[in-house]
Order: structure tokens, then C-alpha cells, then sequence
């Protein structure tokens, strides 16, 4: 006697009901979750940034300051977003400092400094255990 097509059909894609059910918990969407940010009480254009860091050496900590805002980097962070004012001049003036292991030859790192809407600024901070350097920034701010 012979099976039915349905039965037929539903034992063959069985093993294939099987596979699927795993991948769907592996490509399903994952929820992305920002940390607030603290607004600065200046007058002027507040603008969101991003912060990214380059470096051939492990760094201990990196910290960024931008008027009022200041951005902490650990050891395993190289992103962050900060919030910062523009003046209507259009100047701003980037303070880093950043903290490398005692075994450390002399490094290089590299901040990338990109506001929305606004051309980014890549700058280059060399150290051996302890650097702080500031970087000055000027945009022309439309009106």
C-alpha cells in the first residue's frame, strides 16, 4: 500500500523543519540600545558626534573633552557617541588624553572625530605611558 502525498511530503521536509527552527533563533533581529546622553547647557549648535579610535598599541583609557562633554574610553572600547556645542564661530577645542600599559613602546593614536552633518576631523596623538594633547576644530556653521 502506498502513502498518501501529504504524508509523503510532510515525513521529507521533517528533517528540514528541524534545521530551520535553530537558524531562525540565530537570524533573528537583535534589539540595539544607546546610552543617553547628557545634553551641555551652552547656547549654540549642539551637535552629535561620533568618536572613533585607531591604535597599534592596547590603550588603558582614553578621554575625550569637548567644551562641557567629556567621553571615557575603557581598554575594549574604540566607538561612543558624544553630544557637544558649536559656538556660532564655529570653534571648538578637543582635549585628549590617554593612558597606555608601562611595556608600551612609543604609539600613535588616531581620533576621528565625526559630527552629524559636518566634515570629520582625524587627528593623531603620540605617547608612551601618559599623553594629553589638544586639538583645535573649525567648521563653517550655516545659518
Amino acid at each position: 500500500m502506498t502513502r498518501s502525498p501529504l504524508t509523503s511530503t510532510t515525513l521529507a521536509l521533517l528533517p528540514l523543519a528541524a534545521l530551520a527552527w535553530p537558524l531562525i533563533e540565530v537570524v533573528k533581529p537583535v534589539e540595539v540600545t544607546r546610552d543617553p546622553l547628557v545634553e551641555p547647557a551652552i547656547v549654540g549648535t549642539a551637535k552629535r558626534a561620533d568618536i572613533t579610535l585607531r591604535t597599534a598599541h592596547p590603550y588603558s583609557s582614553v578621554e575625550v573633552t569637548i567644551g562641557n562633554s567629556v567621553c571615557k574610553f575603557s581598554a575594549d572600547e574604540d566607538y561612543k557617541e558624544i553630544l557637544f556645542t558649536i559656538p556660532e564661530s564655529g570653534k571648538i577645542t578637543m582635549k585628549v588624553s590617554a593612558v597606555w600599559p608601562k611595556d608600551i613602546p612609543e604609539t600613535a593614536l588616531l581620533i576621528s572625530l565625526e559630527p552629524d552633518h559636518l566634515l570629520s576631523r582625524s587627528f593623531t596623538l603620540w605617547g608612551t605611558v601618559e599623553a594629553t594633547q589638544e586639538f583645535n576644530c573649525q567648521w563653517n556653521l550655516s545659518k
